[in-house]
């Protein structure tokens, strides 16, 4: 494993050649050539080739019941959100009633103490 050098030291950009990798995929030229690549003939037709595949049918329900795969669905889909939101507008209802109910205790032993007042009296 080779030292790091950090671009700070020396008049590079990147710190490692996965640095640069890394730099690289997430630029526009990197979108443009992924995207003439994947619009190619051959590609489509080996991607069809392993949809159809037992391979592509094994790893796309590995996909499909893995917790990844759950939790990428849920995201996507968005329901962890609309999950989350549900259990806030719970929590919200649920401590406006704890709140409801205080207030009647309040209430009802207000009342106690007045008719014990005017009993006493």
């Amino acid at each position: 494993m080779r030292k790091q050098v950090h671009p700070e030291e020396k008049q590079q950009l990147h710190c490692s050649p996965e640095c640069r990798k890394a730099s690289y995929e997430g630029s526009d030229k990197a979108a443009v050539r992924r995207q003439r690549y994947n619009s190619t003939a051959k590609r489509k037709t080996v991607q069809a080739n392993y949809n159809s595949s037992d391979k592509g049918a094994l790893r796309r329900d590995r996909w499909q019941y893995s917790k990844a795969g759950r939790a990428w669905r849920d995201i996507w889909t968005g329901k962890a959100a609309r999950v989350k939101a549900k259990e806030e507008k719970l929590e919200v209802q649920r401590a406006g009633r704890e709140e409801w109910k205080e207030t009647c205790q309040r209430f009802v032993a207000a009342r106690e103490e007045r008719k014990r007042e005017r009993e006493a009296a």
